[in-house]
């Protein structure tokens, strides 16, 4: 098979890395306007927690269209509308009337969001098709762009939420989501004319590259390892969203000052960011699928001690709990999208795609039921649970571990 190849032989750089930054920063960054956004447009926190979850479960929508698309047709058609769309929406929602059109503007900004992380696994995935150790060191420095903008977003949704300024957030997505659209004719051109699938089928119809696509995709379905794989990223993204959540708990119930709120919104992706620059020391040592399944039985354990430190309510407990939770969450985040694209690169869009959704599924229920559980019992008892969802994501590595990825 013949793997695409960049156009015109233009080096990377940080530019994936630039494109994925604008996700964080419309997911995350909303969590902590979103308490306070609720409380003005009387929402509880049930509903507040759906008009986050609702952006995770239209991502997955996306994703799980986008995805296989992307094997098909070339991504960088498809790109610079993501990007337009979600300035719009960002404009859009500077002045919110009410929850629909919150609502509305979340599922907005999945959809365009998925496509801009899509787009930029397929940049890594396909720039690094011959050297899998460079493929999996891409991937954790998406997650350090990633956590950048995670601790950015967080940083100016909390000093939004401390100034009651929700519209403050929406107007600096749109601005930094303006500069994506400047580059996006750069990211273009470093992206592949043609799809993997029509280097298998070169003189084939679409319809042709659409059975194919289909054959390599139930293949992929009936594997345990893979379905293992994509059990144990549900499981990193229902906690990494719950955490975060959790945080945004805090901040409603102990009202700090503002200095307290930014610093408390920025600990999880201060940890993210450590864990992501840890993988880079970590994977001369191990492979991507190693890494994971010894780094993920650590995450039960962190999300007890966060459930102990939230029960304390001792400050001097949280914070180190928290950065935890943040150092290994980062170290995960990124190794199962190089993973199953290593094992699938001839169809790395649906590959990213599943693990995509895997994450979104996770990451959309979690603060949905974290809210209802805390409002019923307690945030402590709440997180126990997160705890529960960690200890069968570690069980799952299990069914992979000694997978090979395919060269």
């Amino acid at each position: 098979m013949v793997r695409p190849r960049l156009r015109h032989g233009h080096p990377l750089g940080p530019l994936p890395g630039l494109l994925v930054l604008l996700t964080p920063l419309s997911q995350l960054g909303y969590i902590p306007v979103a308490v306070v956004l609720g409380l003005q447009l009387g929402a509880d926190l049930a509903l507040v927690g759906l008009t986050i979850g609702v952006y995770n479960a239209a991502a997955a929508v996306a994703t799980l269209v986008f995805g296989p698309l992307f094997d098909l047709i070339p991504a960088r058609k498809v790109l610079p509308w993501a990007v337009a769309v979600n300035v719009a929406v960002s404009l859009t929602l500077i002045v919110v009337p009410n929850v629909a059109v919150l609502m509305a503007g979340r599922i907005l900004t999945g959809v365009s969001t998925s496509v801009l992380m899509l787009c930029a696994s397929i940049l890594v995935a396909d720039a690094h098709s011959d050297d899998p150790r460079a493929r999996d060191r891409g991937f954790s420095n998406l997650q350090t762009f990633n956590s950048f903008g995670a601790a950015s977003g967080l940083a100016i949704g909390a000093l939004a939420a401390g100034l009651s300024l929700p519209w403050l957030y929406f107007s600096v997505v749109a601005l930094y989501g303006m500069g994506i659209l400047c580059i996006t004719p750069a990211l273009m051109r470093r992206m592949p004319d043609h799809s993997p699938l029509r280097s298998i089928v070169v003189t084939g119809s679409f319809g042709m590259r659409l059975r194919a696509l289909v054959r390599e995709a139930a293949l992929t379905a009936r594997s345990p390892s893979t379905l293992c794989l994509l059990l144990g990223a549900a499981g990193v993204g229902w906690i990494i969203q719950g955490g975060h959540y959790g945080v945004s708990l805090i901040l409603a119930d102990l009202d700090p000052s503002l200095v307290q709120r930014i610093g408390l919104a920025v600990l999880i992706p201060f940890g993210v960011f450590i864990g992501s620059s840890l993988n880079q020391l970590s994977l001369g040592r191990f492979t991507a699928t190693e890494l994971l399944a010894r780094v993920y039985w650590l995450l039960p354990l962190a999300c007890i001690a966060y459930a102990a430190s939230v029960s304390s309510q001792l400050l001097v407990a949280q914070v180190p709990a928290l950065v935890v939770l943040g150092v290994l969450t980062g170290m995960l985040m990124p190794l199962s999208p190089a993973v199953i694209v290593s094992w699938y690169p001839g169809i790395r869009g649906s590959a990213a795609a599943a693990e995509s959704i895997a994450k979104a599924m996770g990451a959309t229920l979690s603060p949905v039921l974290l809210g209802m559980l805390a409002a019923e019992w307690n945030l402590a008892t709440a997180l126990v649970g997160v705890a529960a969802v960690a200890l069968v994501g570690a069980v799952a590595t299990l069914g992979f571990v000694r997978r090979a990825a395919i060269a």
